[in-house]
């Protein structure tokens, strides 16, 4: 399956706390992303399975949605309407658990090194836009109070598998991805002829900056490489995804060390299914800064020792 982006779900504070109890979750929720493309319509089965690796404990399920905050590939959280016992539905789509064992409002007992297996079904709204929706199947960890008394907050350590579901009425996706940016950070601009000449300080580390945008209205997954003059590979850009309408930056330290003149940057992004491919480019001039500094002030310098010499006499 396509790689999704991974998301770091906060678990809820209840109230103001005075003291705090928070646990990790010894388990494991197999697989740990869904990414889907269905029709309208459509009923889709994931089969998932539970390892409980530590002692007996008894966890629950829950379905969140998650939705676009800004244009930086953020995801946020919003609860969903309240579940029944094996079933919620959000935004229209009906989440159901098969496994009898399993379910949305009764927490159930998993024994040590148990592991249970079961399918969630879920239910595509038949008037559902062709767009990316994107939720959250989440495993949570029933903590009982180690404390007691209204000044304790217990944190439910939480698993989230990502489910990102593609609607499209013929199967195809709507992905557009461009390069708005490829640029080398901590350098300086100046005109020259009309012309604007980017220039770097050479035998320096400095971060390469690489934003990929996705215009479509379906989540892309892309991958690439980013070179040096066409032949010196920089780096390879690992398989990403970037959800609908939205762009992610990267940042690239490389060692410029006893690099001088002009130098090209490329940059190559393609599509999973190699269906788009698009280009990018940067010129620097690397120069040593520091040292022409050095000569510059020396000159002035002895600039000035003579013409003082010569005013002298």
């Amino acid at each position: 399956m396509k790689k999704v982006i991974l998301l770091s779900l906060f678990t809820l504070i209840l109230s103001l706390p005075s003291a705090v109890n928070a646990e990790s979750i010894s388990a494991r929720l197999v697989p740990n992303k869904y990414q889907i493309i269905a029709k309208p319509g459509a009923s889709i089965t994931l089969p998932y399975t539970i390892y409980n690796l530590g002692d007996p404990t008894t966890y629950m399920f829950e379905i969140r949605m998650l939705a676009s905050s800004d244009n930086q590939a953020t995801l946020q959280t919003i609860n969903c309407p309240a579940p029944s016992v094996t079933s919620v539905t959000c935004e229209g789509f009906d989440f159901t658990l098969s496994n009898g064992n399993s379910m949305f409002t009764t927490p159930f007992l998993m024994y040590a090194d148990d592991a249970q297996a079961g399918e969630l079904t879920i239910q595509v709204p038949t008037t559902s836009v062709e767009q990316d929706y994107y939720f959250s199947f989440n495993l949570k960890q029933e903590t009982i109070a180690g404390l007691q008394g209204s000044s304790t907050v217990i944190l439910k350590p939480v698993l989230a598998a990502p489910i990102s579901i593609s609607v499209s009425n013929t199967g195809k996706l709507n992905q557009k991805i461009t390069i708005p940016s490829l640029q080398l950070k901590d350098t300086q601009t100046i005109s020259f002829l009309g012309k604007r000449i980017v220039i770097a300080e050479s035998n320096r580390r400095l971060p390469l900056s690489l934003t990929i945008a996705n215009t479509g209205s379906h989540l892309a997954s892309v991958s690439g490489t980013l070179k040096v003059n066409t032949n010196q590979n920089i780096v390879d850009i690992n398989p990403i995804s970037i959800p609908a309408e939205s762009q992610i930056s990267l940042e690239i330290p490389h060692d410029f060390t006893g690099l001088l003149g002009w130098l090209s940057f490329t940059t190559q992004v393609q599509t999973a299914d190699a269906s788009q491919t698009v280009y990018a480019a940067a010129d620097v001039l690397f120069l040593p800064l520091r040292l022409l500094g050095i000569f510059c002030f020396i000159f002035f310098c002895v600039g000035l020792f003579i013409l003082h010499k010569y005013v002298k006499k």
